[in-house]
């Protein structure tokens, strides 16, 4: 199936879907959708848990929260058996007649790993000839600094490698957020010919991006050339901008996408790296020894893509 819209959605209809998909991470924010949904769609749910970082910060207190409203949160030590429960839960559904799938996916703390293979399932799948996924983004307040990333590899996303066997020159388009150092950690192993750089930005006066502009002036000198201002809650003007910025280099040369920002903007990354083929999107994998509190700010983005 093919990606074929892309709009924003205001309210969200919980008994129309077929599967649910939310996450348990550390950050206050991972309870905050589960907040809005009625006790009547439970069983339409799928959580998926952390297998580590399970005593830091709202961990426990969210994990307890699912186990309250009669969810348990999905742990696994490998990338393959979250992959299959996400399978189980798309295909073990009962739908009437040739209706598309319904999914609803809370995004705001799941890895990349797990929306970037639904994202690979919508794509491949023969189990289906059309679907309606919505997903939402839970804005949050950081309520700390970060601590330096501590790099451990640096890895093509499974199912996003793209690539050009004889690529001239490679481009690397680092989307910037507060991991200064681990950005320039990944720039010098990737070792890319050219460097673009985007970044979120809400207003011209927005005072989060200016502090990420200036958390990052290395690899912006580096760039030499003005960074890419992509909007933090608009889907789909993301998806265009990023597009268009892919689709403008030259088609001998490779793109590797390194989005290190917002997940919305790590999402956009994945939708655009389906529809041009030479993109690898790459995920920088880290640590912190002290993780920052993130509370919900109260706004949801909610965008619906219709495949078939």
């Amino acid at each position: 199936m093919k990606l074929r819209m892309l709009k924003e959605i205001n309210g969200v209809d919980w008994d129309s879907y077929d599967v649910i998909f939310l996450a348990s991470g550390f950050e206050e924010r991972s309870i905050f959708v589960l907040q809005q949904m009625p006790a009547s769609v439970v069983d339409r749910c799928v959580v998926l848990g952390f297998a580590d970082d399970r005593e830091k910060l709202n961990r426990q207190q969210n994990d307890l929260e699912f186990f309250r409203r009669g969810l348990t949160p999905f742990l696994a030590d490998s990338i393959s058996a979250y992959e299959e429960r996400i399978r189980q839960g798309l295909t073990g559904v009962m739908r009437v007649g040739g209706a598309p799938l319904k999914v609803f996916v809370d995004y705001s703390v799941m890895t990349r790993a797990w929306y970037g293979y639904l994202l690979t399932w919508l794509r491949y799948s023969e189990d289906i000839s059309a679907a309606v996924v919505d997903w939402a983004y839970a804005h949050g307040n950081y309520l700390g600094e970060f601590e330096p990333l501590r790099i451990e590899e640096v890895t093509a996303i499974q199912g996003f490698e793209g690539g050009c066997a004889s690529a001239r020159r490679t481009v690397a388009f680092f989307g910037l957020g507060y991991d200064r150092y681990a950005t320039l950690a990944v720039h010098e192993l990737i070792e890319p010919d050219s460097v673009v750089c985007y970044v979120a930005r809400e207003s011209e006066d927005d005072p989060r991006c200016a502090h990420v502009l200036k958390q990052n002036k290395e690899i912006l000198e580096m760039s030499g050339v003005a960074p890419v201002f992509v909007p933090l809650g608009n889907l789909r003007e993301a998806f265009r901008i990023l597009h268009e910025q892919f689709t403008q280099v030259p088609e001998e040369d490779e793109v590797l996408a390194v989005p290190m920002g917002p997940k919305s903007h790590v999402l956009a990354t994945l939708m655009v790296g389906q529809f041009v083929p030479k993109v690898t999107c790459m995920h920088a994998r880290g640590s912190r020894s002290k993780p920052v509190p993130v509370s919900a700010t109260g706004e949801l983005s909610c965008w619906r893509t219709e495949y078939n």
